[in-house]
């Protein structure tokens, strides 16, 4: 149930305006998990190593897909000048 709970307050956060959620999602996390019983700094890093490892993911993952975009426009680049050569 605490999962719920924090993943409810932490989804309603993210109506707030702000860049990537830091700070609305932390202290909603926060809020949640103190509703718990568990301390505002233990609140805190969970927040705070939750929402870092996310970024992490995000950012690996948009690096990954701009290398393969380039890499496939490269290969469809050089098809078409293989396919214009042969004929």
């Amino acid at each position: 149930m605490p999962g719920l709970v924090v993943f409810v307050f932490g989804s309603c956060s993210m109506a707030v305006p702000s860049n990537g959620g830091l700070g609305p999602w932390n202290i909603a996390v926060m809020f949640a998990l103190s509703l718990f019983g568990i301390s505002d700094s233990d609140g805190a890093a969970y927040s705070i190593v939750c929402w870092s490892f996310q970024a992490i993911i995000l950012v690996t993952t948009g690096i990954f897909g701009a290398f393969y975009i380039m890499a496939s426009r490269r290969n469809v680049k050089r098809r078409k000048a293989g396919i214009r050569n042969n004929q």
